[in-house]
């Protein structure tokens, strides 16, 4: 690992140190709130990719996919 990614690491160990202490948890409780988050993210950019190619299939290219050859 070089020396800016042990730093960048470091940086946001104590951050999120910081945030836990102030938020009255400990990091473990932080980290795992955040896993959640980025999951839900995660779930719904996955379902509004699914209903993007779903639609393709039925040929549905919305407005600004519209061919125009």
């Amino acid at each position: 690992m070089s020396t800016s990614s042990r730093e960048s690491t470091a940086t946001v160990r104590s951050e999120a140190v910081e945030v836990a202490r102030r938020a009255g948890h400990g990091t473990a409780v932080l980290f795992r709130l955040r896993a959640k988050i980025l999951r839900a993210r995660q779930d719904r950019a996955n379902q509004l990719i699914n209903r993007g190619l779903s639609s393709d299939d039925e040929g549905d290219h919305g407005p600004h996919m519209a061919h125009t050859g």
